[in-house]
């Protein structure tokens, strides 16, 4: 349970969204960050820790770009657009990479995790 005293405001962790008093909150096991309810139903533990390490080494927060028309298909095409007029070829050592990028964006936009996969499996047939 969160507790507010005097003027500090206690916001998630992914979302950015204020965690009001009294409102369920999970705490990370990796950093000590809480995350709202909200999050904690749309994320499962392991997705958090995932979201949570992602947003550190890349910044922004969950649905920062959220946009009701925007695909994976959309963000996928847009980062291998941004790739190509950079002239940057994908490399066998750089899909891990690319693929913490697209999680990244997909997140930013407000993609769950588990969306993302699906997406991507939908993508890889």
């Amino acid at each position: 349970m969160v507790i507010h005293t005097g003027d500090i405001i206690v916001k998630c962790g992914l979302c950015h969204k204020e965690i009001k008093k009294g409102e369920k909150i999970y705490q990370a096991r990796t950093y000590f960050i809480f995350v709202c309810s909200e999050c904690c139903i749309l994320f499962t533990d392991e997705e958090v820790e995932i979201a949570l390490m992602v947003f550190f080494g890349y910044g922004g927060f969950f649905g920062k770009l959220r946009s009701s028309n925007t695909s994976i298909k959309e963000v996928l095409k847009d980062i291998l657009m941004e790739l190509q007029s950079k002239n940057k070829k994908i490399n066998p050592e750089d899909v891990d990479e690319f693929n913490l990028t697209l999680l990244h964006r997909a997140l930013l936009y407000g993609i769950t995790i588990k969306e993302y996969v699906q997406g991507l499996e939908i993508l890889s047939k």
